[in-house]
């Protein structure tokens, strides 16, 4: 009985009771071999080349077992290479297979690798010149494994991107560039404009009118995308900025439009045409002559660095928030985190020599009474009076002039001292903080590096706090927090 042989790669397969197997299984192995790692080359000027059983070997390498046909020759006309549908004797026995094509031809002409003979189908498949591509055949048509991707990514030139798109998390559009919109603009302090499609916070935008604008916005000026909802939005004068305020009256139809939403790192000349530039890349910072005390809203939408450059008048609360008109917890995803700082400059209140009543509460004087909330502790080269302890920490309440009471806790009641007291006494000031931190409004409780939240500032520095919000569940955060002083 005769061997049998297989469709594609001419497998040799034993008669039953063959004895001279090995033959076979040895030719098989080499063919196995070369499918894996060789070469067939090709050389053409043009024309058609027919590749077919007859096809003589080289360096015993069969066009149909080596996995690499190398076409080389300098082109005086196109390339046509041709593979049959089948290489048996039966027609039925379709042929399939795969190469890796590399067209080295030289000559403005092109090389084409297509299927012909009994039920082919389709033109086949083109490969550029100096390029590889990964090519199969079914039997009927021949056809690019990869989708031609190694012969597009072989020098990329991307002259017109167009972004036609947005992507939107949490309501909030992060990617894209919408296009110019007819817009809605409210007479409010601040003005909201509601559009269609919103883009990232400090877009440029630029407003034109058939009628007339509100008296705050100027046609033609260029203004910064704030505070961004899925349809709402603000603006400001200048990246980072307060939000602009509307008066007066307005007529007509106002149009956005928008410009590049990542102006200093994508230089984008208009909607549809984008180049790549990558200077520096810095977080956005608020600079602001402005004093520590009361609650500060944190705006995570328009700042990730935010410095008050005035000394602090009073402990203070920090609300990080989206903006006014935005939640954090609406911008994040459950799992997502952010990190942000804030620094502060500190008062400088120096220690001083103190003399305290015998009363209910007890009253303080010094030279110049500190800030409420100063953290304060005492010394004395006599006696305290009953109430007080050398070394513990309270907080001044009440100042006025040169007096002031003392609290045990930030905001607390005042002290009442009895007994008796001798000696000269201390009172050491220390600097303000952050006694709260809240994030849309609620509080919460960080965890500090080093296990310990802080009880005081640092006198007379720049105290800087970071804080890293991870986002657990809905309106659900584990705050990191850290704290370090500069002189």
């Amino acid at each position: 009985m005769a061997n049998t042989i297989t469709t594609n790669k001419l497998f040799q397969e034993p008669a039953q009771g063959d004895t001279g197997w090995n033959t076979p299984l040895n030719f098989n192995f080499t063919t196995m071999d070369q499918s894996l790692g060789s070469s067939f080359a090709i050389s053409t000027t043009g024309g058609t080349t027919n590749l077919t059983t007859s096809t003589a070997a080289i360096n015993g390498v069969y066009w149909w077992t080596a996995q690499q046909l190398v076409i080389s020759g300098t082109l005086t006309s196109n390339a046509t290479i041709t593979i049959p549908t089948f290489i048996t004797g039966s027609t039925a026995n379709t042929f399939g297979s795969s190469w890796i094509i590399t067209n080295n031809t030289t000559g403005s002409y092109t090389v084409t690798f297509v299927t012909t003979g009994t039920g082919a189908s389709g033109s086949g498949v083109t490969i550029s010149q100096n390029s590889s591509s990964f090519i199969y055949s079914n039997g009927t048509s021949t056809s690019y494994a990869d989708s031609n991707i190694t012969n597009s990514l072989v020098s990329p030139t991307f002259t017109n991107l167009s972004v036609t798109g947005t992507a939107t998390i949490a309501g909030v559009t992060t990617i894209g560039l919408p296009a110019p919109q007819t817009v809605t603009i409210t007479i409010a302090s601040p003005a909201q404009i509601t559009a269609t499609t919103v883009p990232v916070v400090n877009t440029p935008v630029v407003f034109t009118t058939t009628g007339a604008l509100p008296t705050g916005i100027t046609a033609g000026t260029t203004y910064y995308v704030i505070a961004p909802t899925a349809t709402t939005f603000n603006i400001a004068a200048s990246v980072g900025g307060s939000a602009i305020n509307t008066s007066g009256t307005q007529s007509g139809t106002q149009t956005a439009t928008f410009s590049s939403q990542f102006a200093d790192a994508l230089n984008i000349s208009s909607s549809s045409k984008l180049a790549l530039n990558l200077p520096n890349i810095a977080e956005t910072a608020t600079i602001s002559a402005t004093s520590a005390t009361g609650t500060i809203n944190y705006d995570i939408l328009t700042q990730s660095v935010l410095y008050y450059t005035s000394a602090a008048t009073g402990n203070w609360t920090l609300n990080v928030r989206g903006s006014s008109l935005t939640t954090l917890n609406s911008l994040m995803g459950i799992g997502q985190s952010l990190t942000l700082a804030f620094l502060v400059t500190n008062q400088n209140a120096t220690a001083q020599t103190a003399t305290i009543t015998i009363a209910t509460p007890a009253v303080f004087t010094v030279t110049t009474a500190p800030a409420t909330g100063t953290p304060v502790s005492f010394s004395t080269t006599g006696a305290l009076p009953t109430g007080l302890t050398t070394g513990t920490t309270y907080y001044v309440i009440n100042p006025s002039g040169a007096t002031f009471n003392v609290s045990a806790t930030v905001g607390g009641s005042a002290i009442a001292t009895s007994g008796t007291q001798s000696g000269t006494h201390t009172a050491t000031f220390y600097g303000l903080y952050n006694t709260v931190l809240q994030i849309d409004g609620s509080t919460v409780t960080p965890k500090w590096q080093g296990g310990t939240a802080p009880t005081t500032g640092t006198n007379n520095s720049t105290d800087v706090y970071t804080y890293t919000i991870l986002k657990t569940a809905a309106s659900t955060y584990v705050v990191l927090a850290t704290i370090s002083s500069f002189k």
